[in-house]
């Protein structure tokens, strides 16, 4: 995040600005993806069954969280600087202040600990192809559950944003302030619906999910 921040622009670096910054932002992502992913199961693992799902949803509310922090930050820049101060120096300000999180964990870090407790046949080579070699029909079954959400996260809260100011000429400020408050309404739900799954089951709230995005994407 902080390479982003100082990431030379394209009059000096050229073509190598553009690389350099598709490879730090596919960094930054799977890094993000692996803290996350691997977070839920942890918690979800050592979670009472009767409320795991309210558990497992803490990850999703830190992670809604910080991107509702991080459009807050860029609309505040947006609305503080005229167009010309945010194109040249003004968006990185976001950037240097998001990578103040790596402290955050680094200080997590220090208090973790996690045991594996394997059979020692289980231990020998890497757990990477040993997962897909016995798992693979679950690993599947997992991909095809989460991509509608991940799809239409990134859909709505990433590519919309873009959207309304590229194709719908809507201003920058006015695109983040629309993505914050859409950010705010998912992120007072996530919560009452995690503990909802707890009561009647995840299924119902996945269809539910799955009916709404298909009903609702093209009127919204």
């Amino acid at each position: 995040t902080l390479r982003l921040a100082v990431l030379r622009d394209y009059s000096l670096l050229g073509a190598s600005a553009a690389l350099l910054l598709v490879v730090l932002r596919v960094l930054r992502g799977l890094s993000v993806r692996g803290e996350y992913t691997g977070s839920i199961v942890l918690i979800a693992e050592r979670a009472p069954l009767e409320n795991r799902g309210y558990f497992a949803a803490w990850p999703q509310f830190g992670c809604i969280a910080g991107s509702l922090l991080g459009s807050l930050a860029g609309a505040a820049v947006s609305n503080a600087l005229d167009a010309d101060a945010l194109h040249r120096w003004g968006w990185r300000l976001p950037f240097i202040f998001g990578a103040g999180i790596a402290v955050c964990g680094l200080l997590f870090r220090r208090r973790m600990t996690e045991s594996l407790d394997l059979p020692a046949q289980q231990r020998q080579g890497s757990p990477v192809l040993l997962a897909f070699r016995e798992h693979w029909r679950s690993i599947l079954r997992i991909f095809f559950l989460m991509l509608p959400g991940g799809v239409g996260f990134y859909l709505l809260f990433v590519f919309a944003a873009a959207d309304l100011t590229e194709r719908m000429h809507l201003s920058t400020a006015r695109a983040l302030d629309i993505n914050s408050s859409s950010l705010l309404v998912m992120l007072v739900l996530t919560l009452p619906a995690a503990w909802l799954s707890d009561r009647i089951g995840r299924k119902p709230l996945l269809y539910l999910f799955v009916l709404g995005f298909l009903v609702f994407s093209w009127p919204l």
